[in-house]
Parts: C-alpha cells; structure tokens; sequence
C-alpha cells in the first residue's frame, strides 16, 4: 500500500489553496477552504479511486453510524462503494478541530480557535504532502505512519 501512496505521490503535483477560514459543520468547528479549489478536490477524487482497494472495509456498526446523519440517496451509493458519504461532488476538505458543541460552546469557542488559527485564515495553504495515518481504534486519535510529498508537475 505504502509503495501505490508514493507512486500517486511521485506523479501528483501540489495544490494551493486560497486560505482557510473556521466554519460551522453540523455540530462541531473545523477550518475549510476560504475559496473551492478544484485542484484540491481533483486531488482527493484522485487519491479515493487509486487507494480504495487499501481501504478497511466498513463494519456494520460504522455504516449505521453514517446512516444515522440521514444520508441522502446518492451519499448512501457513495458510503455503500467508497466508504464515505461525501465523495466526489459532495466532498468538502475541512481539518476538524473540536468534537460535538452546543451553541454556548460553539460561540466560546470559535473566537478562542479564531485567535489560535491566525496564521492560517485568509492565507494562501500549500498542500504538498500525502499523509497515510493509522487508527489504533478505541477512540484513540490517528496515528501518521508515513508522509510523502507531492513531487509531479502540473
């Protein structure tokens, strides 16, 4: 697997994103694109087709809990074939920051991570590595176990 990483690596050249801002998604903050980049979502359609065979298969327990969002028809063929429900025209990039908020929270918060994250917001983000991470399970966060950088040229 470590060896098709590399290869899609060694042929996929760097994309830069126009900024990052902090965003509301369902119940949680994560940073997420000022402005769409297609070349980003090019690069993780790109990456879903080539690893997909790599993929753990999802348990039962792990497809109810994607259900329970109240997918839609397409997201649902999406989670059934690639493992998640938002792929493709649906994908949005965003790095999580913080787990389940309710409102108090999330108005605390924000302005807090707004602070921490000042040198990320509005400022041109180069993506020029591919991170494969391992999950120990249990809850426990993911662990990166190999970084590769993206060497092609556009």
């Amino acid at each position: 697997m470590f060896a098709a990483v590399e290869d899609l690596a060694l042929s996929t050249y760097p994309v830069v994103l126009g900024g990052l801002q902090i965003e509301k998604i369902a119940d949680f903050l994560a940073l997420v694109q000022s402005r769409e980049s297609d070349d980003l979502n090019k690069l993780a359609l790109r990456c879903v087709r080539i690893l997909d065979a790599y993929r753990a298969q999802l348990s039962d327990a792990e497809i109810a809990k994607r259900r329970s969002a109240g997918l839609n028809e397409r997201e649902e063929r999406m989670l059934l074939k690639w493992g998640y429900p938002y792929v493709k025209k649906t994908y949005r990039f965003h790095m999580t920051l913080t787990g389940r908020l309710n409102n108090r929270q999330m108005k605390m918060l924000r302005p807090v991570l707004a602070r921490m994250a000042i040198n990320v917001i509005d400022q041109p983000i180069m993506v020029d590595d591919i991170c494969v991470l391992g999950d120990p399970g249990n809850d426990q966060p993911f662990r990166l176990l190999e970084r590769f950088a993206l060497s092609g040229q556009p």
